[in-house]
């Protein structure tokens, strides 16, 4: 099935992780420098995690549980 949903708050919104298993998609936003998560059931959003700006990338581990975000700025925010 493919869904098309709003993001409502955040802009420059590019890279994104899935993680099947808990039903959530981790969006990276631009502005403000947040990660947004969505159920991808619902298309809801839920959290909104700040992190490092000018996100570049996301990459999620589903075996440690962990949601790395890389940024244009130098640095990396690291949430489990």
């Amino acid at each position: 099935m493919i869904a098309k949903w709003r993001l409502a708050g955040a802009s420059a919104n590019f890279p994104m992780a899935l993680d099947e298993a808990a039903h959530r998609i981790f969006i990276g936003c631009r502005n403000p420098a947040e990660v947004v998560v969505l159920d991808t059931g619902s298309g809801k959003a839920g959290e909104r995690l700040p992190c490092v700006g000018d996100t570049d990338d996301l990459f999620y581990d589903a075996t440690l549980k962990r949601l790395y975000v890389s940024g244009g700025e130098g640095f990396i925010s690291v949430f489990q």
